[in-house]
């Protein structure tokens, strides 16, 4: 089944905070803890993460259908991480210049990753968001399920 609404989530944990001496990029710690949750779900991971300007990222399977896990941080005032990750499908250059990652995304998809950052290490304030209204700044609209209507 198909989702269409919740794909972005966003959370705080103490687990990944900056390193006191900046030695390890940001994300990177909490990157990695993820592909091995996503991989003991019994879900394909093909590689490791991946770092991009914006964050982190690594490919999934659920149910041999390709999926990524996008993911930066916002450090708040006081040096609090707010975490913002998206779930989209893994698509091929051409399709994802004309919004082919943002079709398609797997209900199942989305649980698992709900699930799997839901186990994160003291995590808190998790909330699932439509994307388009998160983008227009509007974060009060968070779920506590990415199904949530």
């Amino acid at each position: 089944m198909t989702s269409r609404g919740r794909s972005l989530v966003t959370f705080t944990t103490s687990e990944f905070a900056l390193s006191a001496d900046n030695s390890e990029p940001l994300g990177r710690g909490l990157a990695l803890w993820l592909v091995n949750a996503v991989k003991a779900k019994g879900c394909l991971v093909p590689g490791l993460p991946e770092q991009e300007d914006f964050g982190w990222y690594f490919d999934f399977e659920v149910g041999e259908v390709p999926h990524c896990f996008v993911l930066g941080g916002r450090v708040e005032l006081g040096g609090e991480i707010t975490w913002i990750a998206n779930v989209e499908r893994r698509r091929r250059f051409l399709s994802s210049v004309f919004g082919g990652r943002k079709r398609g995304i797997r209900s199942e998809a989305l649980v698992l990753m709900n699930e799997v950052v839901r186990s994160i290490p003291s995590v808190s304030s998790v909330a699932w968001h439509v994307e388009s209204a998160f983008d227009r700044g509007d974060e009060s609209q968070g779920a506590d399920s990415p199904l949530a209507p």
